[in-house]
């Protein structure tokens, strides 16, 4: 796994002054927005049922099923500018 641009700020930042126990991001796919894979990012305690877990620093990334599939099945990698993150198998998801 790769975190990006000020992503990798911004999570530096959180975990410094991590005061609620998050062990990592959680991330959801939203669905499509202008034909491009959307996704949600939280911070969370622990991971959910069935999440996929990447280690990243320390810092453990959470994602359902459906962010692979989105990622898998859309026709380029999905990079949002500022923010991106490498998962699985050198796929990309991004927030605006």
């Amino acid at each position: 796994m790769e975190i990006t641009g000020f992503a990798q700020k911004a999570l530096k930042k959180i975990l410094e002054n991590n005061k609620f126990g998050w062990t990592g991001m959680r991330i959801f796919y939203a669905g499509e927005v202008n034909g491009d894979p959307s996704f949600q990012m939280i911070m969370v305690k622990e991971a959910s049922e069935g999440d996929h877990v990447e280690n990243y620093e320390g810092f453990n990334l959470y994602y359902e099923k459906e962010v692979v599939e989105a990622l898998q099945t859309a026709s380029m990698d999905y990079v949002a500018e500022g923010f991106s993150i490498v998962i699985g198998a050198g796929k990309t998801c991004g927030s605006h």
